[in-house]
């Protein structure tokens, strides 16, 4: 009978014990939860902060890695540029310059990824093909750069300011590259052999004649439209009057000694006196200004050109007289179908449009071949680009 008890007793013993167990591990889920919640929250956390502290790798030149810090600069640079233009996108189509397209498919956010990726993959090949060919910084470009890179960090914001990439380490480097790459591209395209005479055979020079020209006229525009939307002609009465405040401005040609200044300077727009405005503000009397005179018809244009073989300035009966004028002449009352002018002849046979054509034609040929050079170039240094990478930087809201 002592033996059943003692056999009953240890059951409920070992009942006891299960129960126990039971509760503790009951008591300690909670506690395991929280821990292993915290265990995961840290491990994201460490994954994500490698992931914004990591190194992105942006491009390899040649032995040497590129990342996102080195370029930063020019990521900045690119988003002011682009940002600058901002409000203007805004105001004339109601979306952002980063959103707007401006190329077949384009964002100016792509625009400008391109760009940036243009440029930082010029440069290095560039610079490690001069550095092959002993290319050093002068003392002269030392001390520019570092007024260079003063001037840029000063005109970082505080926030920029903490940016890795935007520190005066990293964009002396970019500028001291930026110095040694063009320095060396600037020295080929002067040894390029250019042969101008048949670069420049097919320019004109007889059709390039630039005439530099000032003159005043009154426009027989009325700026008004008729029900149907065409414009109101102005009457024989009207452009006869227009012809004798033009007049009176031409007796005066002759004699002044400067032909730009034939029409008196607008006068500022008058205010009201002190004395009228204090009887305003009690009430006594409104406070108006004092009238002002009507504006003068008569319109002067200064520095105006065309060459030969333009067809737009003024009508072509016109430009035959004025292109007949010699140097300082002042031409008669001219008109035409738009209104009457009086024109001075600064100089009747410019090459400035010529020369600038020839120097065009120059230019396109040495980036012709500097680009067949440069093409060279990346068949020696290999780049390769993290495409990847690049695709996930969003211009406009990188640095800004």
């Amino acid at each position: 009978m002592n033996s059943g008890r003692r056999i009953i007793r240890q059951e409920d013993n070992r009942k006891k014990k299960k129960r126990k167990k039971n509760q503790a591990t009951d008591s300690n889920a909670p506690r395991i939860i929280v821990t292993a919640i915290v265990t995961i929250a840290v491990i994201i956390m460490i994954v994500v902060g490698y992931e914004q502290l990591r190194p992105i790798r942006m491009l390899t030149v040649g032995n040497e890695k590129v990342y996102l810090s080195d370029l930063m600069f020019d990521v900045f640079s690119a988003e002011q540029t682009y940002g600058s233009m901002d409000e203007f996108y805004k105001s004339m189509n109601g979306v952002s310059v980063w959103d707007a397209e401006i190329g077949e498919g384009m964002t100016g956010s792509d625009a400008a990824r391109n760009e940036v990726e243009e440029t930082t993959t010029k440069r290095e090949v560039v610079y490690q093909k001069a550095v092959q060919e002993g290319y050093t910084l002068t003392d002269e470009e030392k001390e520019t750069i570092e007024k260079d890179v003063d001037e840029a960090r000063k005109a970082l914001t505080v926030k920029q300011k903490l940016i890795g990439g935007l520190s005066a380490k990293k964009i002396r480097a970019i500028k001291e590259k930026d110095a040694i790459a063009k320095r060396y591209e600037e020295d080929k395209r002067e040894a390029y052999p250019i042969d101008q005479a048949t670069l420049t055979a097919d320019i004109s020079k007889e059709d390039l004649r630039q005439y530099d020209v000032q003159y005043y006229s009154v426009s027989f525009q009325t700026g008004e439209t008729d029900e149907e939307g065409n414009p109101v002609p102005m009457s024989d009465e009207e452009k006869a009057e227009l012809k004798k405040e033009l007049e009176a401005v031409y007796a005066t040609a002759e004699t002044a000694e400067d032909f730009t200044k034939l029409l008196p300077e607008e006068e500022p727009e008058p205010t009201p006196s002190a004395e009228a405005t204090e009887e305003a503000e009690d009430g006594e009397e409104e406070a108006t200004p004092a009238p002002t005179a009507t504006p003068s018809p008569v319109t002067y244009s200064g520095d105006t050109n065309f060459i030969e073989s333009e067809d737009t300035f003024l009508s072509e009966e016109v430009r035959t007289k004025v292109k007949a004028m010699e140097n300082d002449a002042i031409s008669e009352l001219l008109e035409d179908e738009n209104g009457y002018y009086f024109v001075k002849m600064i100089n009747n046979n410019s090459t400035e449009r010529y020369d600038t054509e020839v120097e065009n034609a120059i230019t396109a040929e040495k980036d012709r071949l500097f680009a067949e050079e440069y093409d060279k170039m990346t068949d020696e240094i290999e780049v390769d680009t993290n495409i990847e990478e690049w695709d996930k930087l969003d211009f406009g809201n990188i640095t800004l």
